[in-house]
């Protein structure tokens, strides 16, 4: 019903834009021309729409403009870059980008090679980034080591995690650690030596642990529940899964304040990916988000630095219809609301 009454708004403010003041005067003098009996029918009409309207805002001040702070959430660069400072998942990006942007944490990606040692690199397969057409557990770690990954215009070595950690630790940058496995794979083979290999320095350090893995998440956490877990979820489809875990990671298309709420209910925290624009930091704000996981983290700060009084009626009013339509109402952002950009 909400929604409906949402595009129905939405729909009369669009045709009231498209009219120019005299055709809106041509409008009403046709209105006056009507039928007595059609003159009813629509002050009928009339009169239901504003009732609509009224509920609407009723509605609207009840659920959602009653927020007043905005959530200060944590900076997190995604694969350990921002603006394209450097090849993903690399040392030297790591470097970069912990010295120039300071983030809370810097997300990266690990995968076990195979020998069950454990290298930095987010794809499967190492044709994109190092031009081998082998996947990382066809290959030892010594043999790994050796490649040269390419992006962004330049390149570096593909580092093992052993090699990646100690570089953060000498940063003193704290690390979201997404472990990746293939597909039936032994979620308890894999997260035992995982722990067994790194347990220590996740802990002294306060890094925290993600994965994809719905069963893997829960056997880091099951296996060693003092470490920080993370289930990444790419739709948010049924709400909050039950789970041990200590956090959700969520895509942003399908992340709503309620999601949020729900967590939060349960204990648990939110982070949202990948957050790049303005509107997108200031509508997860005001979904309380835990974590911002970022490409761009200038605009994230930047964004949070200008705000941190609150926001305006207006942004909030935008946010909540592209809360409420989702994927359905991404059109708002054309000019007739530009005057709603934050």
């Amino acid at each position: 019903m909400l929604l409906s009454l949402i595009l129905i708004f939405y729909v009369v403010i669009n045709l009231l834009e498209e009219l120019t003041p005299e055709e809106i005067y041509v409008e009403l003098k046709a209105f006056q021309l009507l039928p007595k009996g059609w003159r009813w029918v629509s002050r009928s009409l009339l009169g239901f729409f504003t009732v609509l309207f009224i509920e609407l805002i009723g509605v609207f001040n009840v659920y959602y403009l009653s927020q007043d702070t905005l959530s200060n959430p944590l900076i997190i660069s995604h694969r350990g870059v921002s603006e394209k400072n450097g090849v993903q998942n690399t040392i030297p990006a790591l470097i970069e980008t912990s010295q120039t942007y300071h983030p809370d944490y810097v997300e990266m990606d690990v995968r076990e090679t195979k020998d069950k040692q454990f290298v930095v690199m987010h794809d499967e397969n190492l044709r994109h980034l190092a031009g081998v057409n082998k996947k990382v557990n066809e290959l030892t770690l010594a043999e790994l080591t050796k490649l040269t990954v390419r992006e962004n215009g330049q390149s570096a070595p593909l580092p093992s995690f052993d090699e990646y950690l100690k570089a953060a630790d000498r940063l003193d940058q704290k690390l979201l650690i997404e472990i990746k496995i293939p597909l039936k794979e032994d979620v308890n083979a894999v997260s035992e030596n995982f722990l067994q290999r790194y347990k220590k320095d996740i802990e002294v350090k306060n890094h925290q642990v993600q994965s994809l893995s719905f069963d893997l998440s829960r056997s880091l956490k099951k296996q060693d529940s003092s470490t920080f877990v993370s289930y990444i979820m790419t739709y948010n489809l049924i709400g909050v899964p039950k789970s041990n875990v200590d956090a959700f990671s969520v895509e942003i298309s399908t992340l709503d304040s309620e999601f949020v709420e729900k967590a939060h209910d349960y204990g648990k925290k939110v982070y949202a990916w990948d957050v790049n624009d303005a509107n997108t930091v200031q509508r997860m704000r005001l979904y309380n988000v835990d974590g911002l996981i970022t490409d761009d983290i200038p605009v994230v700060k930047k964004t949070i630095e200008n705000t941190q009084s609150g926001m305006s009626f207006a942004q909030k009013i935008r946010i909540y219809l592209l809360d409420l339509g989702n994927a359905d109402l991404t059109d708002l952002s054309s000019d007739s609301f530009s005057s709603f950009n934050v």
